[in-house]
């Protein structure tokens, strides 16, 4: 009978992991060790969802929010077409009145004063770009810098079903008490902060059906009193589900950027049935839009498609996103979605292979900001692999995904050189500084998108 190693801090992405090009990093959850005392008490990290969402042209109201500032866009710049981001200022910051300092030195100068004094008004009356939201699942206590906590990077608590409410898998029922238990368990009797919740299978495919599936109904109703019982007891706490509200990829007609127009409207339609209920219980949105293809694996003609597809997919996602938390009544609902580090499994990007920034800024971050995400949730399961390649001792089963996770982060952190030792606690606390590092990374990309937007707005940029 198979054993599995459970990791109490972070539940391992097994679909994610089964594309890996380390075939054998399918072996991770493989086993249970019998060394609870090695393990952190750290949140569980969700599995790999079938992150393919898109959505339709926003009507009524979010038609009309999306003619002024609210959404973000993407300028084009000179011959170089340079992309920048325009981000997203608030509605309660649109709704104030423009103030003016009231010591501020009068302008005078004729004509030119009065231009001058005008400018000024209408800088002062111009409501400031509200930062992005930055959210990851890595455990501040061992991964937050000094650097990650200055680029206002937030913890999120992610709950994966196969931790904290393993009959879920069988039932396709979400039970609240169990998720306030595991709450408190990891963050105390009184928490707060970003939660969200991982619950997978049977549930994404049950959403994919809709409600033909006798299934649908009762699921979604447990999803919804699950939160709500949740909300009661800690509310303090914002709330999500992963991956909600979800789309293809790939739809009826081909990608996004090839797929005829029936076909994306109704895919936004169908889709935005099938979540509209279960959104309005909600506290933030969390469609995921991971990098899983690599454009140089493909021929220089299919490089442009590809390239109108990973934009179009991303903009869409965040599109249907807008359009449930405005038809439920949520305006200013955050739209954070996930966002990968490396390429995922599924694609033609090489698993576990590190995103160069340019990348990660052009396939995910501006194209989400761009149609009025508020921020984005950069998943990884690197304390899981740094957790598991610390152990000192692993029972016969272990010793093999232990190795492989050695491997995997000698090559993307001790540039393919192993370290003396990975279980003293100098080893240790090395390899979550070139974790932590590598997040940092990626955070200051979109710290830098953001300042190259503000700059832009207020007329500095090129």
């Amino acid at each position: 009978m198979a054993l599995r190693l459970t990791y109490l801090g972070s539940q391992p992405r097994l679909r994610s992991l089964a594309a890996a090009s380390l075939a054998s990093v399918l072996a991770l959850t493989s086993f249970t060790p019998a060394f609870a005392a090695d393990s952190p008490t750290k949140p569980a990290a969700p599995a790999e969802k079938k992150t393919v969402k898109a959505a339709a042209k926003p009507t009524g109201k979010a038609a009309a929010r999306a003619s002024a500032s609210k959404k973000a866009t993407i300028q084009k710049s000179g011959s170089t077409k340079k992309s920048v981001v325009k981000l997203p200022n608030s509605k309660s910051q649109q709704a104030k009145k423009p103030t003016v300092k009231k010591d501020a030195a009068p302008v005078t100068g004729g004509a030119n004063g009065g231009a001058q004094a005008q400018a000024q008004a209408q800088a002062q009356a111009q409501p400031a770009a509200r930062k992005a939201t930055i959210l990851s699942n890595l455990p501040p206590n061992d991964f937050f810098s000094e650097q990650i906590n200055g680029l206002g990077v937030e913890h999120v608590l992610i709950l994966g079903q196969y931790n904290m409410d393993p009959a879920a898998s069988t039932t396709a029922k979400v039970n609240g008490e169990k998720v306030v238990a595991a709450i408190k368990a990891a963050r105390g009797e009184n928490p707060s902060g970003w939660v969200m919740l991982d619950y997978e299978v049977p549930f994404d495919e049950i959403f994919d059906n809709g409600p033909t599936d006798p299934r649908y109904n009762p699921m979604v109703q447990s999803m919804i009193e699950a939160v709500r019982y949740a909300k009661a007891q800690l509310p303090n706490c914002k709330f999500t589900y992963y991956g909600v509200p979800n789309m293809r990829y790939w739809i009826p007609g081909g990608g996004w950027e090839a797929a005829p127009q029936w076909s994306q409207i109704q895919t936004m339609d169908t889709r935005f049935a099938v979540y509209k209920e279960l959104v309005a219980e909600l506290d933030w949105l969390n469609p995921c839009v991971y990098d899983r293809y690599d454009a140089t694996k493909h021929p220089a003609n299919e490089q442009v498609a590809l390239a109108k597809r990973e934009k179009l997919f991303r903009n869409k996602m965040v599109e249907l996103s807008d359009r449930l938390r405005d038809a439920v009544g949520k305006p200013d609902m955050p739209i954070l979605p996930g966002v990968s580090l490396i390429y995922e499994g599924g694609g033609t990007g090489a698993v576990w292979q590190p995103l160069a920034t340019e990348e990660f800024l052009h396939d995910q971050i501006e194209p989400a900001l761009a149609a009025g995400a508020d921020g984005v949730f950069m998943w990884s399961s690197l304390d899981y692999q740094t957790w598991l390649v610390g152990l000192s001792w692993v029972p016969t089963p272990g010793e093999a995904p232990r190795a492989n996770a050695r491997e995997l982060l000698t090559k993307l952190f001790f540039d393919g050189t192993a370290p003396a030792s990975w279980t003293t606690p100098e080893a240790k606390v090395e390899t979550r500084r070139r974790v932590s590092n590598f997040l940092a990374k990626y955070a200051a990309a979109v710290r830098t998108a953001e300042t190259s937007a503000v700059a832009t707005a207020a007329g500095k940029g090129d």
